[in-house]
């Protein structure tokens, strides 16, 4: 086999410089898809963020308001027992019906 003249020599080398920047000219172009990829995310990351917070401090008024309200039972009524009748005073009978 002939060695190839140099003619031969620069279009191979030409044609090799070619793919290399067809490759890089790829390689940029997915370079900046993952970028704009990287941008929606923050964004969306960014939305999940504040409304977290809202909803933390939401939480936080809530549990806030629990601690500070009383935290005591409304007063009990005396029950009066059944085996005396209450005094007419009270307004209603609450015992035995009387035997006729």
């Amino acid at each position: 086999m002939a060695p190839a003249s140099l003619e031969e020599r620069v279009a191979y080398l030409e044609g090799k410089v070619e793919e290399h920047s067809r490759g890089y000219a790829q390689i940029r172009d997915d370079i900046q898809q993952v970028l704009q990829l990287d941008r929606r995310l923050s964004a969306r990351i960014d939305a999940l963020d504040q409304n977290f917070s809202r909803w933390f401090a939401w939480l936080k008024g809530i549990l806030v308001t629990a601690l500070l309200a009383p935290a005591r039972p409304p007063p009990r009524r005396p029950v009066p027992p059944l085996d005396r009748p209450q005094s007419p005073s009270a307004g209603t009978f609450v015992g035995h019906a009387p035997k006729t």
